[in-house]
Formats: C-alpha cells, structure tokens, sequence
C-alpha cells in the first residue's frame, strides 16, 4: 500500500498491481557511488535482468528507482512499474535511457 497526501484535494485514488507467484523474486537493490552515474544505474540494471530476468514470469516489467536511501529507491520503483507501459519518464535522460 502505497499513499500520500495531496493538498486542496478529498479523493482518493487506489491503484492496483495483480503479481503472479515469484514475480518480485528478480528483485534487486544496491548502493552506487555517486561518480557511477546514470551509466552505473544503466549497468546495474541490465546485470539484473540478464542474470535473473529468465527467473520472472512474463511480460517483464522493469521498474528502476534511484534516491538516496534503499527506501525510497523501492517506493519509486513500484511506481515506476504502475505507470501506463507506453509512457516516459518526465525526466529527458531517463527518458532517453528507457528507449
């Protein structure tokens, strides 16, 4: 469950993400010094799908957080993965890097 506070608004909106058995089993985290970059991120990124992608069931969905703390990383991750799967990052280079 996943919620926050939006001020002047009274709705409430509940997202809903249906997983299958082991689906977050491929799920990783890792702290990355800061010179490592967006390259360290991409780099990261693309060992965890080679070495545990074959052990997730399809479609595989990739949802990246990156923060400052493990937490926050996972919470950005999640939502990250209940954007539309057409839809870009509203930041230009993590956009160009989900191409």
């Amino acid at each position: 469950l996943d919620w926050r506070i939006v001020p002047e608004k009274d709705s409430c909106t509940i997202d809903v993400y249906m997983a299958g058995g082991g689906c977050t089993l491929p799920g990783a985290a890792k702290v990355l010094m800061p010179g490592q970059g967006y390259e360290g991120v991409a780099e990261f990124v693309m060992d965890v799908i080679t070495e545990r992608g074959v052990n997730a069931c399809p479609p595989l969905l990739v949802g990246v957080g990156v923060s400052t703390s493990v937490e926050t990383a996972a919470r950005l991750s999640k939502l990250a993965i209940m954007r539309p799967v057409d839809s870009k990052s509203a930041n230009p280079r993590a956009a160009l890097m989900e191409e």
